[in-house]
């Protein structure tokens, strides 16, 4: 009721503003999602940037401790100095190079016979010297001295907590001295990067309020993080593992095997968003991570994004002001026009109609309501004569049903009477007149019968089916033949059928002392005989055209006999092409099983309950054709 009492100028602002808000949206909407993309696109290149920029300094410094530990495998090999010289030798190293945090030699034999691993290592400005090979240090267990060893060849190992050592966190590159023909190793030069540098190095990436960068290990441990508690104690999969993050354990193994990418990515701990930008370190097996927070690198956006939605919505109010006002300039013609169609709702078509000014489509409106008015009036005047019209036929109908039934036999006794065969039939039309007809009657102590049907409907069909049935009767009353009473049929209605309409018809003449029926067929459905003992089959067929398209046709005859007790069931194409709701049809087998059904009962019982059978399989749909039945039970002479 509500939308009914609104005004049209009340809608058409709302709808405006509506649509202009819709607009709006959209344009911010896509705004801000092309914003965000371009934010996100310099984004992802300055992490990459960032990243390989990074990747490159440490692969710098990487590759100048392998060259200082090459540089003192070459010393040493060639000097085989004493221990305190390389004491003295590796201080002056480590002075020189500051990314070194240590560095030590093992010589399997060395001068003197005494054993000893110089090493030294930073601890603040001093330089400490230790001898690796005393004290219990575990320096065999250690990958280090392993992994040369067994590889002959230099190693970087993975991040470990040198204990007893440098006590600190490193990473070692760890070379072999191997012999001339370099199939033994014959020493180790070690020298050692602390991860504090490592951290030092990370904390100067500009990420940003709140960045963070991490390394991980070849194996996925945080080698450096911001949060010292991660650092060794945990890796990427264990902390994916703990705060059930699949996507962090996929994006840990792209990171260990060595790709670059740039993905959305949640913080290890706090959850919080971010974008991570990873790239390798190279010959180390590492993977960098820059990590920058989505909530302050898009707070611009947002606070832009905010202001336009503002002014939009100062802008949208503006419009609905604006637009209440065209609608009220719009609808007035308008409502004026509602006033006077409202009096010609209620039937008063001599109502006056508002002027129509200017050419506008309001004017427009106006003048077809006063032409609307004016073929109105016609139409009524019209239909009033078209109903009265409409009347006629439809009675006119009705008494052209009453006679076509009237000329159709409906007593189905015989006087005198006829105790050798009872009989019964049931007409029943598509429309209110239709082309079926059937017939009997007696010829001395012959009973013909007779079953046609007429192509198409309604009134032309009814006059063919009254003139058909009258020639019929009078052919077959003269020639007491089937056949003959066909052929002379078949040649009166060719003679001047123009329209092309014909028929179809079975007739009979059975001998009510012998049951012998002689019969002739002009394209019309097979009968059924209903046996005493319950089979039921079909008439044999005979040669026989369709009735009334060319002259000269020539009709067969037929014999098949009747024991007392047998019924001859004849019926048109209506039964057995009657459909249902999904058009399927009711069938010669359908209609065989009911007569099964039915065995043992008189023809009006058998023709009901068959007609009723047709009704029950179509339902609800209607009748398309029209239905004939016909039945003959032949009782045989009395006493017998």
């Amino acid at each position: 009721m509500a939308r009914r009492r609104m005004r049209i100028a009340t809608r058409i602002a709302i709808f405006t503003v509506l649509g202009a808000g819709a607009i709006l949206g959209v344009v911010v909407f896509a705004d801000y999602a092309s914003a965000r993309r371009i934010l996100e696109d310099e984004l992802r290149a300055k992490a990459r940037y960032l990243a390989l920029a990074t990747a490159r300094e440490m692969e710098v410094i990487k590759r100048a401790v392998e060259k200082v530990v090459a540089q003192v495998v070459v010393s040493v090999k060639t000097q085989l100095p004493s221990v305190d010289t390389l004491y003295v030798f590796l201080e002056k190293t480590i002075e020189e190079h500051r990314e070194l945090f240590g560095s030590a030699v093992l010589i399997s034999r060395p001068p003197g016979g005494s054993f000893a691993i110089p090493y030294v290592h930073r601890e603040g400005e001093r330089l400490i010297r230790k001898d690796l090979a005393s004290g219990g240090y575990p320096y065999e267990t250690l990958d280090w001295y392993q992994l040369p060893v067994e590889l002959r060849a230099p190693v970087w190992t993975e991040p470990y907590f040198d204990e007893g050592g440098g006590n600190s966190l490193m990473v070692t590159y760890s070379a072999p001295i191997l012999s001339d023909d370099g199939m033994r190793c014959e020493g180790i030069v070690t020298g050692d990067l602390g991860l504090d540098w490592l951290s030092s190095t990370l904390l100067r990436l500009e990420l940003g309020d709140g960045g963070v960068a991490f390394l991980l290990s070849r194996t996925g441990t945080i080698v450096s993080h911001p949060d010292p508690e991660l650092i060794m104690r945990e890796s990427i999969f264990s902390i994916a593992e703990e705060v059930g993050r699949p996507r962090a354990r996929s994006v840990g193994q792209a990171m260990i095997r060595g790709e670059t990418g740039f993905v959305e990515f949640r913080g290890f701990r706090d959850g919080r968003p971010y974008w991570l930008a990873y790239a390798p370190v190279p010959g180390t097996g590492w993977s960098l991570g820059a990590m920058f927070p989505q909530d302050q690198i898009m707070a611009k956006v947002l606070e832009l994004t905010r202001l336009k939605v503002i002014l939009g919505g100062l802008g949208v109010v503006a419009l609905l002001g604006f637009a209440l006002w065209i609608g009220r300039s719009i609808s007035r013609p308008i409502r004026d026009l509602d006033a006077a169609a409202r009096l010609l709702a209620g039937g008063n078509l001599d109502a006056p109609l508002p002027a129509p000014r200017g050419a506008e489509e309001v004017a427009r409106l106006t003048a077809s309501f006063s032409s609307m008015r004016d073929e109105l009036k016609r139409y009524i005047e019209d239909l009033k004569e078209t109903t009265a019209a409409k009347a006629r036929i439809e009675n006119d109908l009705k008494t052209a049903r009453t006679i076509q039934l009237d000329i159709l036999p409906s007593r189905f006794t015989f006087d005198p009477p006829c105790p050798s065969i009872a009989i019964h039939a049931v007409l029943e039309a598509a429309r209110e007149v239709g082309g079926d007809f059937y017939d009997f009657f007696l010829c001395g102590r012959k009973l013909f019968i007779a079953v046609g049907d007429v192509s198409g409907k309604g009134v032309p069909a009814a006059l063919l089916m009254a003139i058909s049935k009258a020639y019929l009767k009078a052919f077959a009353v003269q020639t007491r033949s089937p056949m003959e009473a066909l052929r002379q049929l078949n040649d009166e209605l060719a003679t001047e059928n123009d329209e092309g309409m014909f028929l179809t018809v079975f007739c009979a003449l059975m001998d009510l002392e012998t049951g012998e029926c002689v019969y002739a067929n002009g394209g019309h459905n097979p009968p059924f005989i209903l046996r005493r003992s319950g089979d039921v089959e079909l008439v044999p067929p005979v040669k026989g055209p369709l009735i009334g398209l060319d002259t000269g046709k020539r009709f067969d005859e037929g014999r098949v006999t009747l024991a007392p007790g047998d019924m001859l069931v004849v019926y048109s194409d209506g039964v057995v092409e009657a459909e249902d709701t999904s058009q399927a049809l009711y069938g010669e087998e359908r209609a065989l099983a009911a007569l099964v059904r039915l065995r043992g009962q008189g023809p009006r019982a058998i023709v009901d309950a068959l007609l009723e059978d047709v009704r029950a399989f179509t339902r609800e749909a209607a009748q398309s054709d029209d239905i004939t039945l016909l039945a003959v039970a032949y009782r045989g002479q009395p006493g017998s």
